[in-house]
């Protein structure tokens, strides 16, 4: 690298910046801002992190939930925050004279399904407690047990409208 990008480096780290940009393409021809601290691309860093997940899965996902805990602890107040408010959409939703045992067999058949299959199961809501155009209630009648990935592709979309367009495929 010549003086000029490392200045260009240099100068971003003294100003506390987290990335500067070159314009000239890294050694794998990636033109994209670059890390102050390593000098590397972005895009790279995102292959070499994705590499290294892909061949350490059992320390990735300590490594993701020692970071998530971190966060956690340093934005509390905001965590603390979206539990009460989803607590409290979640008690609106709710429908007083079901009893909790009601719910328990749901969670028990993702459990299920989950160690049988070793694909993660979880409870869905058929309708979204928090829809756009319609929200459900938390009763056992609007609960199914989906695959996690088919859950996050459904997000809070109406089911007729995601089942009939095939998104869940």
């Amino acid at each position: 690298m010549s003086k000029r990008y490392g200045r260009l480096q240099k100068a971003a780290l003294d100003a506390g910046e987290m990335f500067y940009y070159t314009g000239v393409p890294c050694k794998r021809g990636h033109v994209d801002v670059r890390y102050a601290s390593i000098g590397m691309c972005r895009t790279c860093v995102r292959e070499q992190r994705k590499k290294w997940a892909a061949d350490n899965p059992e320390r990735y996902v300590e490594v993701e939930r020692a970071k998530t805990a971190r966060w956690v602890k340093k934005h509390n107040v905001r965590v603390n925050e979206y539990n009460a408010r989803r607590r409290a959409e979640r008690s609106r939703a709710n429908v007083f004279n079901v009893p909790r045992s009601a719910f328990s067999p749901f969670y028990k058949d993702a459990q299920r399904k989950s160690l049988e299959t070793g694909i993660q199961h979880v409870v869905d809501h058929y309708y979204p407690l928090r829809g756009e155009t319609v929200s459900g209630l938390h009763v056992p009648w609007n609960l199914q047990v989906i695959t996690e990935e088919e859950n996050l592709r459904k997000k809070n979309k109406h089911p007729e409208t995601f089942y009939k367009n095939g998104e869940n495929q």
